[in-house]
């Protein structure tokens, strides 16, 4: 059975100001049209034993598509690398801007991480979740 849902316009207002105000913008009263999107190119997840930290990257968006910031989150650490994180378990790191590299310093080596990144636009729409796996060593 399926079953399709559209959202009225108020629950797509309360859907993109709630989403707004987590980026860190404002509610829009007008809204917009079309909505913005865009497709990233590089998805990638580094670990630098040396500083040590792990460098999370969303980047390399068609001209002039760039979103306002990235989102990252973690989830983790775990023991092995068998151990997929689900939805609960992910914590926001934070956001950036352009250039669009998150560098998290609180990674733990020997350990085993997943992370969560997505972009976004201040007025709050936000793409789909790139998830990627991090072994620390």
């Amino acid at each position: 059975m399926s079953v399709r849902w559209t959202p009225s316009g108020y629950q797509l207002f309360m859907k993109f100001s709630v989403q707004a105000l987590a980026l860190g913008g404002s509610i829009q009263t007008i809204p917009t049209l079309p909505f913005p999107s865009t497709l990233p190119s590089r998805a990638q997840v580094t670990y630098n034993a040396s500083i040590p930290r792990a460098e999370i990257i969303l980047d390399t968006y068609p001209a002039g598509q760039d979103p306002d910031l990235i989102q990252v989150f973690r989830a983790g650490p775990f023991n092995g690398g068998g151990r997929r994180a689900i939805k609960p378990e992910y914590r926001q790191l934070g956001s950036v801007v352009t250039p669009f590299q998150f560098n998290d310093a609180t990674v733990t080596p020997l350990k085993w991480y997943w992370f969560r990144v997505r972009w976004g636009f201040l007025i709050g729409i936000v793409g789909n979740w790139f998830e990627m796996q991090l072994e620390c060593v």
